[in-house]
């Protein structure tokens, strides 16, 4: 049995372990004849995940006759039809009730219950000259009731072993939370009593404000919300639920916002009119429905979603840089709209030709630009936008500035041979068995069941969609999504986004045609809270010479040896160069290496940087 001594003596005896103390072990322990193997062979053909499962617990959802080259048991009766991929639809009921829409999925577990739920009265309803005031009614909602402040409705809760959250997005308020089955009645009751009755705090606004306030002023030094924020600003008008306001007009926004304002939106917007609740669980449904009724009769009002919003700005070749100081990535984006919304016929052939260029570690962007060449750590595309609206495609990525145009150059190049020569069928067959698995392991708890059937709902499907989707996958060839992209983007019409710590061009010989050569640090740490950064490169007429900090982030972290890395790229030099590495806050002993020196000031090396060209500064 160990002791509280081994928080001091483990690291040590880690380092103090040989490859011979690990070849005895394994001989001794891993033997062939003890080990078990274990086959599952699915009795039904297609047989994937059923509902009507008597266990609970996790799922696997990889029947070799969906997902791989392996059949069933050839002893299955042929005969039986193909059992669907998933059966929510028969377990699922559904009732209005106090003007709401109410959807129930009974589940596989004893007593547990999630829900979520959403109304029109997101962001999208916010006045143009109030952009603020939606998100900041739905921050307001969880800091008390008229009949109870919020430290009393948080302490039923706890004691309940319930939660109820609320966020305001583009086009909806938001709640979702779980609760034990026999505690519906009162966990329906709060939550009609914060959506009902909130008591609207001067005080609690001007924390709240100050909050947002301080958020937006963090944004500013942001090349990531940046980015985002200015390519929507260029693909939609100002009104549309996908436009972006400046960081200057919604600082305003938030100064002259009032709780007379927060109270008459309220008022305006809350109510049952487009009300949807979703539970999944362990459901009585009698229970359910009465709880709702009693919770939230006699509630009136409320609004429907807006059935007409701006048109899209039409796609035309345009950049815009934004200069961020003291920045060590740039964040890139390109983006066009694509008129596509969710409920499209083309949606799901353009969604897996996108997902094969961009929308996983495995595709072409994040195999040729990252993986091949080395230029980012992270690149993707997506489309988004499109819930109740015509939506965009956008690529983000980012490179460090000396990288830039290298980067830019590849990311353009992989785009190009995607648009131009199209997918393949297998490319295609592969990406539809990922995003089909995906998506039925995504199925295995009752809150992701509950949200994947609102989410469906909200977008313009029948509940019962949930089942349909992964069939629809199946059905998706190469030609279709070939077509697809062939329509809906163009490649001579980019929307542009550039943003961080950019170089002029003509100050310096462009990336592309530099050599570069790429400098590294790996150490090993005492937990995981720990991190390194290359903070400067300098080049003296014998060596690099590479100073890094080490840095714990003050947060509690697992008690394991954790390794921390860091690297960056600058200009080759003619000649080979020795590298020399010092480290800054390493504060153990173990674990060191002839090529790192541990420093405690810069001063300590000052010496060898007399005279030394400054390559990077972080």
């Amino acid at each position: 049995m160990g002791d509280w001594t081994s928080y001091v003596k483990l690291p040590q005896a880690i380092q103090n372990v040989s490859a011979e103390d690990i070849k005895r072990v394994a001989a001794k322990y891993f033997i062939k004849n003890n080990s078990t193997t274990g086959w599952f062979v699915a009795q039904n053909n297609g047989a994937v995940a059923q509902i009507n499962s008597p266990a609970y617990g996790p799922n696997y959802y990889r029947d070799p006759a969906v997902f791989g080259p392996e059949k069933n048991d050839p002893s299955a009766d042929e005969g039986t039809a193909a059992a669907p991929l998933v059966d929510f639809s028969s377990h699922m009921q559904r009732a209005t009730v106090a003007g709401i829409e109410l959807i129930a999925i009974d589940m596989p577990i004893n007593d547990v219950v999630s829900f979520v739920g959403s109304f029109a009265a997101g962001e999208t309803l916010s006045p143009v000259d109030a952009p603020t005031l939606a998100g900041l009614t739905a921050a307001m909602l969880d800091k008390g009731t008229q009949r109870n402040d919020r430290f009393v409705i948080a302490e039923r809760l706890d004691t309940l072993g319930a939660g109820i959250g609320f966020a305001a997005g583009a086009h909806s308020l938001g709640f979702s939370g779980k609760f034990l089955r026999a505690d519906a009645g009162a966990v329906m009751g709060l939550l009609a009593e914060q959506l009902r009755e909130p008591a609207f705090d001067p005080a609690v606004l001007e924390t709240l404000k100050s909050r947002h306030a301080a958020g937006l002023l963090q944004a500013i030094d942001n090349p990531d919300y940046r980015a985002d924020a200015q390519i929507a600003r260029l693909l939609y008008p100002k009104g549309h639920p996908n436009y972006s306001n400046e960081i200057e007009v919604l600082l305003e926004d938030l100064k002259t916002t009032t709780i007379e304002d927060i109270a008459q939106f309220h008022a305006d917007h809350y109510g049952p009119q487009s009300m949807r609740l979703v539970f999944a669980g362990d459901i009585d449904f009698e229970q359910l429905t009465a709880a709702v009724e009693s919770a939230f009769e006699g509630w009136n009002g409320g609004v429907d979603y807006p059935s007409e919003v701006p048109a899209q700005l039409d796609n035309t070749q345009q950049s815009k840089r934004i200069y961020i100081a003291d920045k060590t990535s740039v964040a890139v984006r390109y983006a066009q709209n694509t008129g596509i919304q969710r409920t499209d016929d083309d949606y799901l052939p353009f969604m897996i030709g996108n997902y094969i260029l961009g929308g996983s570690f495995n595709s072409r962007l994040m195999q040729q630009v990252r993986k091949q060449q080395g230029l980012t750590y992270n690149i993707r595309s997506s489309h988004s936008g499109d819930i109740l609206t015509a939506g965009n495609w956008s690529l983000r990525a980012s490179f460090s500035p000396a990288l830039l145009d290298q980067g830019l150059a590849a990311t353009e190049t992989v785009f190009s041979n995607w648009y131009d020569q199209g997918v393949s069928a297998d490319e295609v067959q592969k990406a539809i068995d990922t995003l089909s698995g995906s998506y039925l392991v995504g199925l295995s708890t009752t809150g992701s069941v509950a949200g994947q059937v609102l989410s469906f709902v909200q977008r313009g499907f029948a509940p019962e969609y949930i089942d349909e989707y992964p069939k629809r996958l199946q059905a998706i060839t190469a030609e279709q999504v070939n077509t697809t992209v062939q329509n809906y983007l163009q490649p001579d019409h980019h929307t542009l986004v550039i943003a961080g710590s950019l170089t002029n061009p003509q100050d310096e010989e462009p990336a592309a045609n530099q050599t570069l050569q790429t400098l590294s640090i790996r150490l090993d740490t005492p937990n995981a809270g720990w991190r390194i950064e290359i903070e400067q490169v300098y080049r003296s007429a014998e060596r690099l010479v590479v100073i890094s900090r080490l840095q714990h982030s003050g947060d509690s972290a697992a008690s394991v040896i954790s390794t921390v890395s860091d690297s960056v790229s600058i200009p080759a030099s003619e000649e080979q160069l020795a590298v020399q590495h010092y480290v800054l806050g390493k504060t153990w002993e173990w674990g060191n290496s002839p090529n790192y020196s541990c420093i405690e000031s810069i001063d300590a090396i000052s010496p060898p940087l007399d005279g030394a060209e400054l390559l990077y500064q972080k």
